[in-house]
């Protein structure tokens, strides 16, 4: 396969058909889709199968996407710095952050950043904790800030907050007379989870067997916003960490301090397999002039 043959495939998936990577290339859809056919020709196996009027990629179509997408991240990355270059008077700064702190410390520090530097451009990504690392490593972003982040080859990680997850409940459930909330309390109540496997999820699995309780779930999910939704419209109680209850949108529910503490530590980091801009260097010292010492 060459790089043109990669880009119409990838396109294809990334955008949702050959109608929108055609728009999205520039090219016809005959051309995309005399592409594919000759693609699957030089691969010797099928890499999308037409279900009704759409084309939807086969199990190996998927697996070769997940290889060449952070390819074209970096390329794309590539292209993005050679515009920073030629708007070198403004500049850009990418960030992807968890959703809690891209809500919280990320526009504090941003505020910070724009009175000295008015004039930069400001990406903001919101993603999974894994997204951020993954992100931050292939140079898709300059900055990443993340939850409980852990040790990653050529990633720079630094400690810039501790917390910890805090119980949601509705305005006037039971559990609202309590002054701290444990997993026994809670085995009465539909529990909302964080997803299992995740980093938050499997932090609230042990604290629950520490204490000698199973985790008794009935929705999980992977955002502890998504989390506040669902308790917000009675669907149970939940964990989720503190830098929700940041934002300030818990309108008709109540935060309650959980034991056994599960902590959670703020993390800010930077690939090591470049320099660091001066413009991500005048971000980092905003967020740490944001945060309290």
């Amino acid at each position: 396969m060459n790089v043109r043959q990669l880009e119409v495939f990838r396109a294809v998936i990334a955008f949702g058909g050959v109608a929108n990577a055609a728009t999205n290339l520039g090219i016809s859809q005959p051309a995309i889709s005399r592409m594919i056919k000759h693609t699957e020709a030089n691969l010797g196996f099928q890499l999308f199968e037409r279900m009704g009027r759409r084309l939807h990629p086969t199990d190996e179509a998927q697996r070769l996407y997940e290889e060449i997408d952070p390819l074209f991240a970096s390329i794309n990355s590539v292209q993005d710095r050679i515009d920073d270059i030629r708007d070198a008077n403004a500049g850009r700064l990418r960030i992807v952050a968890t959703p809690g702190l891209a809500h919280t410390i990320v526009p504090q520090a941003l505020k910070r950043l724009l009175e000295v530097r008015p004039n930069v451009q400001v990406s903001l990504d919101i993603r999974r904790r894994e997204n951020v690392v993954q992100k931050t490593k292939n140079n898709s972003a300059d900055i990443g800030l993340a939850v409980t982040a852990s040790e990653q080859q050529d990633l720079a990680l630094h400690q810039i907050q501790m917390g910890k997850m805090v119980c949601i409940i509705p305005e006037g459930h039971p559990l609202e007379e309590l002054d701290t909330i444990s997993p026994k309390d809670l085995k009465a109540y539909p529990f909302i989870m964080m997803t299992r496997g995740s980093t938050l999820g499997n932090l609230i699995v042990k604290a629950f067997e520490d204490v000698g309780e199973d985790v008794k779930w009935s929705i999980e999910t992977s955002y502890s916003a998504s989390a506040c939704t669902f308790v917000r419209n009675g669907f149970g109680v939940a964990l989720v960490d503190e830098y929700v209850n940041r934002q300030g949108n818990i309108q008709g529910l109540v935060v309650k301090p959980f034991t056994p503490t599960i902590e959670l530590t703020a993390y800010l980091c930077y690939s090591t397999l470049k320099p660091l801009s001066n413009l991500s260097k005048l971000f980092i010292e905003s967020v740490r002039e944001t945060l309290p010492q």
